[in-house]
């Protein structure tokens, strides 16, 4: 199960870079993107404060972060000892996130074929 969870996490945020890649084609600042969004992540995630406890636009937020249903899926099937089923919906999000990359092929290979890198 922690197996599991390791791999999805890891291809879900890697899936969200090369997202934001494909989304800004400038490697410079698809990864200030991504550092943005891995800060404000920690605190909209629940790891500083709970979700429940936010407002509800932060909580709708917190659903735009892999990071987050990690976080629940450790929660409920680690933790608490319920069976993955119970965590179906984390799983789902965290592979959507994998495979977010395969919106943005075109730009992406756009990008790797006729990007000019400028110093």
């Amino acid at each position: 199960m922690i197996l599991l969870q390791t791999v999805l996490t890891v291809l879900s945020s890697q899936g969200f870079g090369v997202f934001m890649f494909g989304l800004v084609p400038s490697l410079r600042m698809s990864m200030s993107v991504c550092s943005l969004w891995a800060v404000v992540g920690f605190s909209a995630c629940g790891a500083t404060y709970p979700v429940f406890a936010m407002d509800d636009m932060l909580q709708s937020f917190s659903w735009l972060i892999p990071l987050r249903h990690y976080y629940m899926f450790y929660q409920i099937c680690i933790f608490n000892g319920y069976p993955l089923a119970d965590a179906w919906p984390y799983v789902v999000a965290l592979v959507a996130f994998a495979l977010l990359p395969m919106l943005t092929v075109r730009n992406i290979k756009r990008a790797m074929l006729e990007y000019v890198y400028i110093p």
